[in-house]
């Protein structure tokens, strides 16, 4: 009997205790909360959809307003604002002046002209009237006097991009011989990372426009004959970085591929659209 009435005793104590620690629980959780400021209580979310920009760095700019929680989703391009609503209106005006399609980029056509060089001519094809100036200021600085067009090669890239050809060129004139090329560049560019170009052996007097900046050129040449087994058995090659100007024309490199009385020209030309 003296047990059953210590064990009643004993649940009474504990119910009443836990009683009182639930009572507590809720009065501390009343003490700490916290009333709202006005401009608390003033703030209201919005979600703001960014269509072009980066929704973090987008972000990162508006966290200069006073606003409260910041929230970029880079995957659904959205950033939700919590704000006043003249802060928010403020924050969808700036978001509309960042938030803008990006300006296409330029395209850039550049131009090779492959010319041979030789001090006895070997017919009278010559080179087209667009690069006699050229011919004439490589007769002075190369001792070679006669020169004649290979071939063009148009490569077409964008600003900040590169490109990249292949293919054959007819070789002597009158018979079947090729040789097998391959040009490319790393990327062209309409504004400079620093002056790191070679300087052109020689230069038209043409005035330019902008300057375009090509970076990794490279022009190699094949002269192994019409099987062409591919690059390496008899290779001539240009690898150079070049500063020229739209429509001037720059005398890149010269290599010798067949004899010291012959040597093998790069002139390139450039144009932005």
């Amino acid at each position: 009997m003296k047990k059953t009435k210590s064990y009643i005793l004993a649940l009474a104590v504990g119910t009443v205790l836990s009683a009182l620690s639930a009572v507590g629980g809720q009065q501390q959780g009343k003490a700490e909360e916290q009333p709202k400021t006005p401009a608390e209580a003033n703030m209201v979310g919005k979600v703001f959809e960014v269509k072009y920009a980066d929704a973090g760095r987008i972000a990162d700019l508006i966290r200069v307003f006073p606003v409260g929680a910041v929230h970029p989703d880079r995957v659904l391009g959205v950033v939700s604002v919590r704000g006043d609503a003249a802060t928010l209106a403020a924050v969808g005006e700036a978001i509309k002046k960042l938030d803008v399609p990006p300006q296409p980029r330029k395209s850039i056509d550049l131009t090779a002209y492959l010319l041979v060089a030789s001090k006895q001519s070997s017919d009278g094809t010559g080179v087209p009237s667009e690069l006699q100036d050229v011919a004439t200021q490589l007769k002075g600085a190369l001792g070679f006097q006669h020169y004649r067009l290979v071939d063009s090669l148009l490569l077409r890239t964008t600003d900040g991009s590169g490109g990249h050809l292949v293919g054959v060129v007819p070789w002597n004139t009158g018979d079947a011989q090729k040789a097998k090329y391959d040009f490319s560049i790393d990327r062209a560019q309409l504004e400079s990372e620093g002056t790191t170009s070679t300087q052109p052996l020689v230069a038209d007097n043409q005035a330019g426009r902008s300057p375009v900046f090509v970076h990794g050129l490279n022009l190699s040449i094949d002269f192994s004959g019409p099987q062409l087994p591919g690059l390496g058995s008899n290779l001539s090659r240009i690898n150079t970085d070049v500063e020229l100007r739209e429509g001037q024309k720059v005398v890149v490199g010269k290599t010798a591929f067949d004899s010291p009385d012959s040597a093998l020209i790069l002139v390139l030309t450039a144009k932005a659209n």
